[in-house]
């Protein structure tokens, strides 16, 4: 040992080892940074992002790619996702002959051949550009399929707003690329932040009640769906693969822990079953979460209702009877917006809100014989009165609408009694051109009567559009479905005029003569062209110049010359309404304007007047200047001389 201290070697060796020994403890028994936090490990995700759907009725591929390109920037900058690059992307595409917009199966084919874990697409819903401010308005959804499970598992739908632009000069695209790169972080961030752990089967009793080891504090509710997937031996492969055991539904949730039932086709659960939580849109989550307000009311109110009830029923009008629509017409909140068909329906004191407990609203294509089926469910209100007794049916498509709640009753022999309520539906959109009507029904306390019996409430029909679920409507009991409505009035969806010229924003127009052009929108017959004044840019007054009722049944262009006295140097704002002839005339939330569905509104500006001729007098003294065949008239009443 002293001979190897005392040479050169041992030295070093015997310095390396003490280093090795002592540098571990003295690391260690140092302060720990106070503001030091542990990080969790999260693996990145390979993914491929599908082009992004633009708006109706915008430049779409334009949008589209911007878009995409914006959500896969998002996603790369997080960290936590790998984007596989757009040629790679392009190329399997057209290896595979496929075209977006793809189908679920579509892009489990697709990721397997580029081997990537998940498959993200989107939809610009909502872009609209603020033509005097540059203020942006864009709303974004994401979904991400799970190419190991083939579900959705993560999403987000957000929206965002720009601010106005000082000195704003018309450049659309730099406003509408902030919005979209806004849009994009904030829906990666909430993905992040919404995305939920997979759960585990913890027991399972005999009647199939399953628990799960997820619970509120991760973010589960009442109405959450899963998937079960199972480890199960495969003899043929040799070796363990995962298989679908089916879809649950949660129907109670405590801080660490939830309770599932299965849905129809499913397995029954096994402990051990890997839960991986479901994603749902945000209308939909809020649709259920209405849907599972319970109607907790006293006993004696309860059976005053009851006693009213039977009165009604005695007077003709059953507490299940047919609610009675006013009309169906279309709505939009603010000209240029997107259209919905809204329902009004009537106010009425019998049955009392404690004996309703939701709505159902059916709707079919081109014909008033639609029957209260499953198929031609499109809407579903788990509430006692509507929200301004009026309901919106809407352009969009959802597919694999949930709606689960309970409520209660009392039976004929006045004992409290528990209802259910578990209905799955699709929600097919609202194509231009079509004229539609529709049906409500209600659900309500039972009433019993002799043969009665709804068999609605277990229909079960075959989709009937590959996409979508087998809708179904089952309700217990059966008796509380009550008559549905007569049908509606038709109403023919059409999208709002798209307008061509002037452009907005133009100058130098004419003093005394402008031509206005726009194209038809499919389904519209009636146009009505208007111009207002520099001091009512929204269009709430009446038109300073507007043309007659101008009628056209074909697709294309149309135009329209007004030839008045416009002053000069002088800012006006002009937009086209559409109407079908004989329908009831839609309504514009802003300003509740009657008559028309309006376009997005333009501004022009008129050129500066010359000066007058020496030894005249001043510009604009005499006056009296006719305006042609045009006059000013009432809202959706023409006035004009001829």
């Amino acid at each position: 040992m002293h001979k190897l201290c005392d040479s050169p070697v041992g030295r070093y060796v015997a310095i390396y080892l003490a280093a090795v020994m002592v540098v571990p403890y003295a690391v260690v028994g140092f302060p720990a940074d106070a503001g030091a936090q542990p990080q969790p490990v999260v693996r990145s995700a390979t993914c491929i992002v599908l082009p992004v759907v633009g708006p109706a009725g915008t430049d779409t591929s334009v949008v589209s790619e911007k878009a995409t390109d914006a959500l896969a920037l998002a996603l790369e900058d997080s960290r936590e996702f790998v984007v596989t690059s757009k040629r790679d992307l392009n190329r399997e595409l057209g290896s595979l002959g496929l075209a977006p917009p793809l189908t679920v199966v579509e892009q489990l084919r697709l990721a397997e051949r580029l081997q990537v874990d998940k498959v993200v697409s989107g939809q610009v819903t909502v872009l609209r550009v603020d033509e005097r401010t540059g203020a942006c308005t864009l709303g974004l959804r994401v979904r991400v399929l799970d190419a190991e499970t083939g579900e959705y598992l993560n999403g987000a739908q957000v929206s965002v707003a720009t601010p106005a632009v000082p000195g704003w000069t018309g450049a659309r695209n730099q406003v509408i690329n902030d919005a979209l790169r806004d849009a994009s972080e904030k829906a990666v961030t909430e993905m992040r932040a919404t995305r939920l752990p997979v759960g585990y089967v913890t027991s399972v009793s005999a009647s199939g009640r399953a628990s799960v080891d997820l619970g509120a504090e991760q973010g589960i509710r009442p109405g959450t769906e899963m998937l079960l997937v199972r480890r199960t031996w495969n003899k043929d492969l040799g070796e363990m693969v995962m298989v679908k055991v089916g879809k649950v539904s949660v129907r109670d949730a405590t801080a660490d822990m939830c309770y599932v039932k299965a849905l129809q086709g499913s397995d029954r659960a096994k402990v051990g079953d890997r839960a991986y939580v479901l994603y749902k849109p945000p209308a939909r989550v809020a649709a259920e979460a209405r849907s599972r307000s319970i109607k907790n009311t006293t006993t004696i109110g309860a059976a005053l209702g009851l006693l009213l009830g039977l009165v009604a029923v005695a007077g003709g009008d059953h507490v299940t009877g047919a609610p009675r629509v006013a009309n169906a017409h279309l709505f939009q909140q603010s000209p240029g917006d997107e259209a919905v068909i809204r329902l009004r329906v009537r106010n009425s004191w019998v049955p009392l809100s404690e004996q309703v407990h939701g709505w159902l609203f059916f709707r079919a294509a081109g014909t008033p014989s639609l029957m209260l089926s499953p198929e031609n469910l499109v809407g579903v209100v788990g509430e006692s009165r509507l929200p301004g007794n009026v309901w919106d049916d809407y352009a969009a498509t959802v597919a694999d609408m949930t709606v689960t709640y309970g409520f209660q009753y009392f039976d004929e022999t006045g004992d409290q009694q528990d209802g259910d309520v578990d209905i799955e539906y699709n929600h097919p959109g609202l194509s231009p051109g079509i004229t539609y009507y529709y049906r409500v029904q209600r659900i309500t306390d039972p009433e019993y009567r002799a043969g009665s019996g709804a068999p609605i409430a277990q229909q079960v029909r075959p989709s009937q559009q590959q996409q979508f679920v087998t809708p179904t409507i089952d309700v217990d009991p059966p008796e509380s479905l009550g008559d549905g409505s007569a049908p509606t009035n038709p109403v023919t969806y059409f999208a709002p005029v798209v307008l061509q010229s002037p452009e907005n924003g133009s100058q130098n127009q004419s003093t005394s003569s402008i031509t206005f052009t726009w194209n038809t929108t499919l389904g519209a017959n009636e146009y009505l062209l208007q111009v207002f004044p520099e001091d009512d840019p929204d269009g709430l007054r009446n038109a300073q110049y507007q043309s007659p009722v101008l009628r056209q049944e074909t697709a294309g262009a149309m135009h329209y010359t007004i030839s008045a006295s416009f002053a000069p140097n002088t800012r006006f704002y002009w937009r086209v309404g559409a109407r079908k002839s004989g329908e009831v005339a839609p309504i514009v939330g802003l300003g509740n304007l009657s008559g028309w569905l309006l376009s997005s509104v333009r501004s022009l500006t008129t050129a500066v007047a010359p000066p007058p001729p020496p030894g005249t007098s001043a510009a604009g003294a005499s006056g009296g200047q006719s305006e042609g065949n045009v006059g000013r008239g009432f809202w959706g009443l023409p006035r004009y001389g001829h």
